[in-house]
């Protein structure tokens, strides 16, 4: 059950990012969004990662690994249209 919570919590957490990326691409433009922003989540979703790995989460390792994918992802359009 406590793991289903997780799977819960991966699925919200991955998708939060999914409006702003399709906001970036449809609008080509991210100029709004903070870059610290992104490079902070990277941060802060890796080292989630890395911290369910160490203490055998696999729904913290993989709703942060796609967190940290995602918000790369918006990170690199933000620079690609600046």
């Amino acid at each position: 059950m406590v793991e289903a919570l997780g799977y819960v919590a991966a699925f919200f957490t991955v998708t939060m990012t999914v409006p702003q990326l399709l906001k970036t691409i449809k609008t080509k433009s991210a100029g709004d969004v903070s870059i610290f922003m992104f490079v902070f989540m990277i941060i802060g979703t890796t080292l989630w990662a890395i911290y369910g790995y160490l203490i055998g989460s696999t729904s913290i390792v993989i709703s942060n690994t796609m967190a940290a994918s995602m918000v790369a992802i918006n990170l690199f359009y933000k620079v690609r249209y600046k």
